[in-house]
């Protein structure tokens, strides 16, 4: 009768192992794609999509408006691993056609849109279902930044994920 139970703490543990070694491959990742001078989140996300258009084969768009401005090297990281996060999940859960980001620099906050045309999924169910936890992680650097995250999606008419950064984040501050 414990046969149970120790498949559940086996599945349990294979979870968290998979969730630590993704964690590590985005931390990899940000250290390896993420100049120290750059902080501009207009240039990263056009070079972001080229980037996961190269590697994926999906269109994807980028377009920025507005007068750029610079929200320090903490917060640049947080929110390209969220951006990045949007765009791996799309590539691998929606089977999408195509991608727009669209950044817009406005005057107290940078709002970025991440649309995909591919299957959308049921937004009112558990962000951590299966084991997945991008979600929740994408949540998490929105709030460390005190900003906003908000996901639409729907299966006939796939998903938009708007993020919110205010100009100053007073925890994230690099200098």
């Amino acid at each position: 009768t414990e046969e149970p139970l120790r498949q559940q703490l086996l599945s349990y543990a294979t979870q968290q192992v998979s969730a630590t070694i993704d964690a590590a491959r985005d931390a990899v990742w940000a250290l390896r794609n993420m100049p120290a001078a750059a902080t501009d989140a207009g240039s990263l996300c056009v070079g972001l999509a080229r980037d996961f258009q190269a590697d994926s084969g999906v269109p994807i768009v980028c377009r920025v408006a507005g007068d750029s401005f610079r929200l320090g090297e903490p917060a640049t990281r947080e929110l390209m691993m969220t951006i990045r996060e949007a765009l791996k999940n799309s590539i691998a859960h929606a089977a999408p056609r195509s991608i727009g980001v669209n950044v817009r620099f406005a005057e107290h906050d940078l709002k970025i849109e991440i649309h995909d045309d591919g299957r959308g999924f049921d937004s009112g169910l558990s962000a951590q279902r299966n084991g997945h936890y991008g979600i929740l992680g994408m949540q998490e650097r929105m709030r460390l930044l005190g900003g906003d995250l908000h996901i639409d999606s729907d299966p006939a008419s796939g998903t938009t994920v708007r993020l919110s950064v205010p100009r100053r984040q007073k925890a994230m501050e690099g200098n």
